[in-house]
């Protein structure tokens, strides 16, 4: 067995992904539909227009897109709302607090989206090194920030060296 026939590609021009009045994403195929389908990015660091795997409402794989741009544009668009909404990740761009008390780090940042402050608790399972001087550091609350230590100014440099 091929690795394509392992990944089950599915043809992007039978797929019709829609939404139920609810919001649910909706995936029919030239010979299925499914109700409620999830869709990932297989590579979110490398491959963001291709490689999507889409799952079902049990989270069983039912295959990948390789491209997505060759999805009809209606539901190019659905797909690509489904994985910003999946992967809303605020990029940290500049740190303006972190401040350690017992174990518990408060920060105050700017991010892509505007001012943020946010609780990370115990740094060790927090906060990731994930590729290229990137940073991955997940709040209290489970919210993901993604952070380019490389591209700091020195001040944030210094800040998240004494946190960290």
């Amino acid at each position: 067995m091929s690795i394509e026939e392992n990944l089950q590609f599915l043809p992007e021009e039978s797929l019709k992904f829609t939404k139920s009045m609810g919001g649910v994403l909706r995936l029919t195929t030239s010979d299925r539909s499914y109700p409620q389908v999830n869709v990932r990015w297989a590579f979110p660091l490398t491959h963001k227009n291709a490689y999507v795997t889409v799952h079902d409402a049990a989270d069983e794989y039912i295959g990948m897109i390789k491209d997505r741009s060759k999805l009809e544009k209606t539901s190019k668009k659905l797909v690509a709302d489904a994985l910003a909404a999946r992967y809303y990740m605020p990029e940290i761009k500049k740190i303006k607090v972190a401040k350690e008390d017992l174990g518990i780090v408060y920060w105050q940042v700017d991010t892509n989206f505007g001012p943020r402050e946010f609780v990370v608790r115990d740094l060790r399972g927090s906060v990731t090194v994930i590729n290229k001087g990137y940073l991955l550091l997940q709040d209290v609350n489970e919210n993901r920030y993604i952070l380019d230590y490389t591209k700091l100014d020195q001040e944030s440099s210094s800040l998240l060296e004494r946190v960290l």
